[in-house]
């Protein structure tokens, strides 16, 4: 069977279609083209165009310094609780504050948490469920940073080139200062305790932990598993400096609260 010379071709749509027009490039400010030189010797116009250019500089430079400030503190008497929450926890100024500060401030912060209302806990709850990413970083970076400056503050001062009288002096006093810094984090300094009592508070506490991994409460593996996550926490967020000094003053602190020699780690002699 032969094909009519007028049956169409498959490929007489494509022959026919048009060809694509060009896309003309639209004129920039048509206005401003058309009348630029008018404006240009016109000395209000060009006196107007300076000021807006004034004012989006400076909207910009307002802009840069406004994000480079610091974050001002919040008043952890009255300020809404996930604010400080994100101060306390998100934010490299409340690093910069010194150890005391931060301390004070945890313990204004707890004192806040035990008095919350209804309308605090949905807040907090608000955050916490916020908490992810580079936040998460930052919480952990905040959190480890005040224990890794609270023992390099300690340990700065701490001489192993005195005498093992002066060494177990200086211990103690290290031990008074970190026990008034937890108690002032946690919301409930006795300011009229001495030194010497806080000092035999932790004795005492260092004792009833050891008896309780000898009573099988808390068991070897589960200090090491505990103590090791605390190393790479700490450990990856200080400098060899501050591991080093902060590793022999923990050391000789710890043997000091379990009666121990602080040089040989025995049992020190009554």
């Amino acid at each position: 069977m032969s094909h009519s010379n007028n049956q169409p071709s498959l490929l007489d749509d494509l022959d026919t279609a048009p060809a694509p027009t060009k896309r003309t490039r639209p004129k920039t400010v048509p206005w401003l083209k058309r009348n630029w030189n008018r404006l240009h010797h016109d000395r209000r116009a060009r006196t107007a165009f300076g000021a807006c250019a004034g004012m989006l500089l400076l909207s910009g430079l307002i802009v840069g310094v406004a994000s480079a400030l610091p974050a001002a503190r919040p008043d952890y008497g009255s300020d809404r609780i996930d604010t400080l929450f994100e101060y306390t926890l998100l934010t490299d100024e409340f690093n910069r504050l010194s150890v005391q500060e931060r301390a004070e401030l945890i313990g204004q912060l707890v004192d806040r948490i035990g008095s919350m209302g209804s309308s605090d806990s949905v807040l907090l709850a608000a955050f916490a469920s916020s908490i992810r990413g580079e936040a998460r970083d930052q919480l952990l970076e905040n959190a480890s940073r005040l224990f890794i400056d609270m023992i390099d503050e300690q340990a700065v001062a701490y001489d192993p080139g005195l005498s093992k009288a002066e060494r177990e002096k200086q211990l103690d006093e290290t031990i008074a200062t970190m026990h008034r810094l937890f108690a002032t984090m946690g919301g409930n300094l006795d300011e009229d305790k001495t030194d010497e009592e806080r000092v035999a508070e932790a004795e005492a506490q260092a004792q009833r932990d050891m008896q309780a991994v000898e009573d099988g409460e808390f068991s070897a593996r589960d200090a090491g598993q505990f103590f090791g996550t605390m190393n790479r926490v700490l450990g990856s967020r200080s400098s060899p400096q501050q591991t080093a000094r902060g590793g022999r003053m923990l050391r000789d602190m710890t043997r000091r609260l379990r009666g121990q020699d602080i040089d040989t780690g025995k049992p020190a002699d009554d």
